[in-house]
């Protein structure tokens, strides 16, 4: 029982940190190990990979390992092959899991599991793969219904981090203005001053020529 409740405890606490990724405020450099760790950490997996892939490509790109390394010290290019494949089917079917062990050397006997992130990037579809002991003692259903609850994480980041881009935007872009218009001002004002100026010179000279030579400048 003890052991039960604890397992739910740290669980709870996976997710809250997940959360609190949600409303991250770094870049996404510092962005996407913090998510593939929580993700590893949740699934009970041994590693995670975010594998991307263009709509005029044909192979996946790794764009991050959580822990680096990871992928090295257990695969090779065989597990790294049923892994692209993993992500195939998870791209298309938005998850997909499939024992990784057999016919492959020692060592790489486990489980691949690929969850498609939600993210808006046009063409560009984004996967996260993970490699699963044997002995997680958790279904693989459970570890992708899971990961499926958090897939929208990384779409959450992106929309905070364009809003706040935007309203950076928008600071900047006002702050242009008020100098614009300060300086606008300000050249309205001297030309005022200007306009002012000359229209008493003018007047002045207007005056002085309609004077009776007899006249005093006073009157």
């Amino acid at each position: 029982m003890y052991r039960q409740e604890d397992q739910q405890k740290e669980l709870d606490q996976i997710i809250e940190s997940l959360e609190r990724i949600r409303r991250f405020t770094g870049s996404p450099a510092e962005f996407w190990p913090a998510f593939l760790e929580g993700s590893v950490r949740l699934a009970r997996a041994r590693f995670g990979v975010l594998l991307v892939q263009g709509d005029a490509e044909n192979s996946w790109k790794n764009l991050c390992v959580w822990p680096v390394g990871g992928i090295r010290g257990i695969g090779g290019t065989e597990l790294k092959t049923r892994m692209e494949e993993i992500a195939d089917i998870s791209a298309s079917q938005g998850y997909a899991w499939e024992n990784a062990g057999a016919g492959m050397r020692s060592g790489t006997d486990g489980v691949v599991l690929g969850i498609r992130l939600d993210l808006e990037e046009g063409n560009r579809v984004s996967v996260a793969v993970f490699f699963l002991a044997e002995d997680t003692g958790v279904a693989e259903e459970e570890i992708a219904t899971r990961l499926r609850l958090v897939s929208d994480v990384p779409s959450t980041y992106q929309m905070g981090r364009l809003a706040r881009q935007a309203r950076t935007d928008v600071v900047q872009f006002a702050e242009a203005l008020d100098l614009t218009v300060s300086a606008v001002k300000s050249r309205l004002y001297r030309s005022r001053q200007a306009f002012a100026e000359s229209w008493l010179a003018m007047e002045n000279e207007t005056v002085q020529g309609q004077r009776r030579p007899y006249e005093s400048p006073a009157l």
